[in-house]
């Protein structure tokens, strides 16, 4: 189980490998606005974590779009 995150945390193993990003980051690595990652979120296209108000993507959702593996629209 994820433990809740504080807003504006980055979210990091011991490792330092990131472990989530805020919806913007997400949508930045996608060449997308802020905006686009919230309504895919809504319409169940790619899965979010929640905790004290902030909304993250988990680095493996991130992994498994940018693989081809989910049908996002633009």
């Amino acid at each position: 189980m994820l433990a809740p995150m504080a807003r504006n945390h980055t979210t990091q193993h011991n490792t330092g490998e990131r472990v989530a990003y805020s919806l913007a980051e997400a949508a930045s690595m996608m060449g997308r606005e802020r905006t686009w990652a919230y309504r895919q979120v809504q319409q169940g296209r790619i899965r979010a974590i929640t905790g004290f108000g902030a909304m993250m993507i988990p680095a493996s959702e991130i992994k498994r779009i940018c693989e081809g593996g989910a049908s996002i629209s633009r």
